[in-house]
């Protein structure tokens, strides 16, 4: 009993204390500044591992004081413990909002779209989950890849998260009860509110302002317009407000008593990340492909770092005088916080449209290639040393070990042996004219193993995305404009997540795969080979642009191919469906606008295979007026055009209602707006 005793309490005494990234930008006041452990260089990916619940764009890591890292995805969450290089729970099923989360006492906290949940730091298990009462708004509102969605924040065991209705919600952390509903405005509040000691909340609207809202009491202290939609979150300290606002990526230092300008200077470009303050700088990132860092005190631009990527909702973090970035392309960028130095670059397989999470000295978060990244100073259990996703052959899954059960057998320390899977990512390829296709085989998996030493306990199953044994599956849907006359697009969703993007096999009228072999029926027809592009944002779709010159319209089968995770291949069966594409696929917002008062009306439209898309402007009567985009080559998603009311000149256009002309080679639409002088 004595030993038993012992060995407990030194488990305890030597269990480390890290300083927690508990929220979105690190706490309540969004300062994004830590410094318990230098990282020092070269860094290298130590896992890249698939996102429980699939990939979501908001969904950036928490970590407690213990090292225990939890991700939320579209429809699940994970804890992964950074001290063991282990997963220690997942839990599918749970659907949260495109937001991070916030941890509290034992328990980490996610929003849904109309309530909030608790779950066990220890097992993951559901606390409680209560929804909002006393609104009729809900917390999210997407809007392509700039999420006006709200990010919660946590203080004082109270969460505070605006929505769609121009409500402050506060929630008690404890029990998910709603405490208060304060109305701030008629539209909605977005991103993550800072809160001060003294309570006071700073959050920003759609419609242009930052408030400064009582919490007690409800009354809104001050607003400030910044000149266009604020959707970056405001960062506090001592001496005043920070923020991030309007077309044109002005920087605001306000004055916390009054919301008064201290000091403002403007960026290149668009952008709603938001900043870090450490030391002398306010740093924050601006869709010009620059960091910038500005002194607190006076605005002034300290330096500003060209980085070759796009920073859109991306925010900066400073871990001991060193800032970390995530750009849209594929990189996560380390720079010095002192010199501006661009220090070092790590690449991941796809965009990363999402914020850094750090604990114990390693930097963690997700990307859209679907997979989270855990990058730290490559040590000797660093293998392959290399921060560069692409030169990556394996999926570096860590060990899942599952929590305890409650009683756990006397053995206190047992070695148990943990199995890594180790992937291909080879694709099949066929010729683009060809009369057979080639025998696809599977490949045993090789595996390597690892022996931590870990607590006896009885182990329990969790499902994998992907079981070894059955293939995967596809859902094919072939879109057309209302004419035919564009390229037509092939959307495919695959079962589960795959290797690599799967092959696609296209055969026209009188050509069909049969038995592996191409049989033509016709003799001056063959069957297209593409590879799919993988699909912004999501996980498991893809997309292939079918030529309207090979004949749209004559499509007799889509053939899908693919390997998943588990090394198991699909093939599906030929056959799709076919729709038009829709109405929504351009959307006008703020189609009534005030240019003068700084309003902006946006084109929003949907980009099916990096398609090359032109926006004009006409009057009435038909004349050009202004051209938003030039046949310029827009990546498949989602794109987000605005108009400021001038014209090619710069002139202001006067009063009245224009066309908005948006083409591509998917489709062609038209639009109006409307202009108020």
């Amino acid at each position: 009993m004595k030993k038993f005793i012992v060995l407990l309490l030194f488990s305890l005494i030597a269990s480390p204390v890290f300083p927690s990234w508990d929220q979105f930008q690190k706490d309540a006041k969004h300062t994004a500044a830590i410094c318990d452990t230098t990282i020092s260089l070269p860094l290298c990916i130590k896992y890249k591992y698939p996102v429980q619940g699939g990939m979501i764009r908001g969904g950036s890591p928490l970590t407690d004081d213990k090292g225990g890292v939890y991700t939320n995805g579209a429809w699940g969450i994970s804890k992964f413990d950074s001290n063991l290089g282990a997963v220690v729970w997942n839990k599918a099923g749970f659907a949260t909002i495109d937001a991070p989360g916030m941890i509290y006492k034992n328990t980490v906290i996610y929003a849904t779209s109309t309530s909030f949940r608790a779950h066990s730091l220890d097992t993951g298990n559901v606390v409680w989950e209560k929804n909002v009462s006393g609104t009729s708004g809900n917390f999210m509102i997407p809007d392509g890849i700039y999420n006006f969605t709200c990010f919660p924040s946590l203080s004082n065991g109270r969460i505070y998260c605006g929505n769609s209705a121009g409500d402050l919600l506060i929630v008690n952390a404890d029990t998910g009860d709603t405490v208060k509903t304060l109305h701030v405005t008629s539209q909605m509040l977005v991103d993550s509110p800072a809160i001060d000691d003294d309570g006071t909340v700073y959050v920003g609207s759609n419609d242009n302002n930052l408030y400064a809202v009582d919490s007690n009491t409800g009354a809104i202290k001050w607003s400030f317009n910044v000149g266009g939609q604020v959707v970056s979150s405001p960062s506090i300290d001592d001496s005043g407000i920070y923020i991030m606002g309007g077309p044109f990526g002005q920087v605001w230092k306000l004055n916390k008593s009054n919301g008064s300008v201290i000091w403002t200077k403007t960026t290149g470009e668009y952008g709603n990340g938001s900043g870090a303050l450490y030391g002398d700088g306010f740093f924050i990132a601006s869709d010009d492909r620059f960091v910038y860092k500005f002194d607190k005190d006076t605005g002034i631009i300290k330096w500003q770092i060209y980085t070759e990527d796009n920073f859109a909702q991306m925010s900066c973090i400073v871990v001991c005088a060193k800032v970390f970035i995530l750009g849209c392309i594929d990189k996560m960028i380390m720079i010095d916080a002192d010199t501006g130095n661009k220090d070092f670059i790590c690449h991941t397989l796809a965009s990363n449209f999402t914020n850094l999470g750090y604990a114990n000295g390693q930097l963690y978060f997700t990307s859209d290639d679907g997979n989270m990244y855990v990058v730290g100073h490559c040590d000797a259990n660093c293998s392959p040393c290399t921060c560069d996703a692409h030169q990556i052959n394996v999926t570096m899954e860590p060990t899942y070990f599952p929590p305890a059960s409650p009683t756990p057998t006397p053995s206190f320390m047992v070695t148990i042996t943990a199995t890594y899977t180790i992937t291909s990512t080879t694709v099949p390829t066929l010729p683009s004219t060809s009369t057979t296709t080639p025998s696809l085989t599977n490949t045993p998996l090789p595996t390597s193993t690892n022996t931590p030493i870990m607590p006896t306990a009885t182990l329990t199953a969790t499902k994998a995305p992907c079981d070894g044994i059955t293939p995967p599956t596809f859902t094919v849907n072939m879109v057309l404009s209302p004419d035919a006359a564009g390229d037509a697009v092939i959307n495919i969703e695959s079962s589960v997540l795959m290797q690599a993007p799967p092959v696609v096999i296209i055969c026209p009228h009188g050509v069909k795969i049969q038995d592996g072999n191409i049989t033509k029926l016709c003799s001056n027809k063959s069957c297209f080979q593409f590879t799919a592009g993988p699909v912004a944002g999501e996980t498991k779709k893809y997309i292939v642009s079918y030529p309207k010159s090979t004949g749209a319209g004559d499509i007799d089968s889509v053939t899908v191919i693919g390997t998943d995770f588990c090394g198991i291949q699909g093939k599906s069966d030929g056959t799709f469906k076919k729709s038009v594409i829709s109405d929504d696929d351009v959307i006008i917002f703020k189609n009534v606008f005030r240019p003068d008062e700084g309003e902006r009306c946006v084109t929003h439209c949907m980009v099916y295979a990096n398609e090359h898309v032109t926006i004009k402007i006409y009057s009435r009567n038909g004349q050009l007026v202004k051209t938003l985009a030039d046949n310029e080559l827009k990546q498949t998603g989602e794109c987000d055009i605005p108009w400021d009311g001038t014209d090619n000149n710069g002139t202001k256009v006067p009063s009245g209602i224009y066309d908005v002309c948006v083409s591509c080679p998917s489709y062609t639409a038209v639009k109006k707006t409307s202009v108020l002088r």
